[in-house]
C-alpha cells in the first residue's frame, strides 16, 4: 500500500467497438485508467468503484499497484489491509520498546542480581532507601 499522485485519469464504460463493458456474468462495469507521478507515462488500470468515482488529477490516493505482464493494475486497499499495516507498525514499536527496556534493565541490574519484574503493583513491595531517604533501585 502506497500513496500515488494522479496525473491523469480516464473512465470507460464501453469497449473500443462501442459495446458496454460487462463482466463474465453480464454485470456492467467501469474501467478506470490512471497515470501517476511515480509511473510517468505508463497507464495503470483498474475497476471503477464508489471510492474512486470522484478521483481527479492532482489527488493523492492510496493504492496497491501490481505488475501483470507488460501491464500495471491497481486495486484499492481494503479496510483490513489498513488495519493489518497499522497493527504491524504497533507491533514493531512494541518490540523496539521491549528491547530498550530489556537493555535498560540489564544495565541497571547485572545478571546475577536480576529478579523477575512483577506485573502486579501490590507485589512490588518496598524498595530499600539510600542515605537521602530516596528509594534505591
Amino acid at each position: 500500500m502506497e500513496k500515488f499522485k494522479l496525473t491523469s485519469i480516464k473512465r470507460y464504460t464501453n469497449d473500443k467497438q462501442g459495446q458496454p463493458l460487462k463482466t463474465k456474468d453480464g454485470r456492467p462495469y467501469t474501467r478506470v485508467n490512471i497515470q501517476t507521478a511515480q509511473h510517468g507515462q505508463k497507464w495503470v488500470s483498474g475497476f471503477g468503484s464508489n471510492t474512486n468515482a470522484n478521483w481527479k488529477e492532482g489527488d493523492e490516493v492510496e493504492l496497491i499497484i501490481k505488475e501483470n505482464g507488460e501491464y500495471l493494475n491497481f486495486s484499492e486497499p481494503k479496510k483490513i489491509d489498513a488495519v493489518d499495516e497499522k497493527l504491524e507498525k504497533i507491533l514493531n514499536k512494541l518490540t523496539q520498546m521491549n528491547l530498550i527496556l530489556e537493555s535498560m534493565r540489564q544495565y541497571v541490574m547485572p545478571k546475577k542480581e536480576q529478579a523477575p519484574v512483577p506485573y502486579n503493583p501490590e507485589e512490588l513491595g518496598e524498595y530499600p532507601e539510600n542515605d537521602l531517604g530516596e528509594p534505591q533501585f
